[in-house]
Formats: structure tokens, C-alpha cells, sequence
């Protein structure tokens, strides 16, 4: 798999957005593309002489890939942009991924119980325990469940 960078023609009305006009291939390969990263904001949109459009990062199995490259709504993005972008669009946060490990924890806390390391762990999204840790970025779901390459 690999990584693409596409630009999508939109419109629109309010706070609604209408994709209209992806590039060659894109909507029959779709079920070829597990991951994208779409813009969470207006303010990477841009326009040229067909009108408005956001900029996209996909992961594209590779006979899929052979021919959305083709288009030329397509390039080969570096990993700084997507670095960039991903800061910007899918930040990381502190997720809870195991509400009742966390809520346990939570209330020896409040009954004033020392808690042990593990425990401790549990509410550090820096640590691996099940409990608060970190969303994952778009370029570590892509290198690492999908194997994409840049």
C-alpha cells in the first residue's frame, strides 16, 4: 500500500460539504482505500480556475494506487507534509480505552487509596496499560496496520 495525496473539488452551502469531482479512479477504487485523512477545517481549502478544493491523504492498495497516481489531482506527498497535516487535522489526544479500568482506578483515588504503579500506568496515556492513552496518527495507522509506504 502507499500513500496519496488528492485534491477534491467541493461545494459548499452552510455548513455542509458535497464532494464533487475526486480524481480519475478514486470513487471506482474506493474500496480499495482502507484510511483517509480529510481536513477537519475550512482553512486548508483552496481555489483555482475549476473552483473550491480540500486537500486529502489516502492510503491506496497498490494496483488501486497504479491508477488514482494518474490523475492529475494526485501526487506523491512527502512524509513532512503529511506530518503537517496530520498535526493539524487528526491531532493526538488522550483517549479512554478502557473506561472500566479507568473508573476503578478513579475511585480508590477518591477514597484516598495509594495506588500502585500499574495502576498509575493505567491513567498515563504515555504508558501501554489499558486505560488513557493516545489516539494513533494517520501515518502510524498507515505504516504500521496497513504497511503503506511513502
Amino acid at each position: 500500500m502507499k500513500i496519496i495525496k488528492a485534491k477534491v473539488y467541493i461545494e459548499q452551502t452552510n455548513s455542509v460539504t458535497r464532494y464533487t469531482e475526486y480524481p480519475t479512479g478514486w470513487l471506482e477504487n474506493k474500496s480499495s482505500i482502507p484510511d483517509i485523512l480529510y481536513p477537519q477545517d475550512r482553512t486548508d481549502q483552496g481555489t483555482d480556475e475549476k473552483g473550491l478544493f480540500q486537500i486529502l491523504y489516502a492510503v491506496v492498495e497498490d494496483d488501486a494506487y497504479e491508477v488514482i497516481i494518474q490523475s492529475p489531482l494526485t501526487s506523491v506527498p512527502t512524509r513532512e507534509e503529511i506530518e503537517t497535516y496530520q498535526a493539524k487535522h487528526r491531532a493526538v489526544r488522550e483517549v479512554v480505552k478502557n473506561e472500566d479500568n479507568v473508573i476503578k482506578i478513579l475511585a480508590k483515588t477518591a477514597r484516598g487509596i495509594e495506588l500502585n504503579q500499574k495502576e498509575k500506568d493505567v491513567l498515563d496515556p504515555e504508558k501501554s496499560e489499558e486505560g488513557i492513552n493516545k489516539s494513533r496518527t494517520f501515518l502510524d495507522t498507515a505504516e504500521n496496520d496497513y504497511k503503506a509506504q511513502i
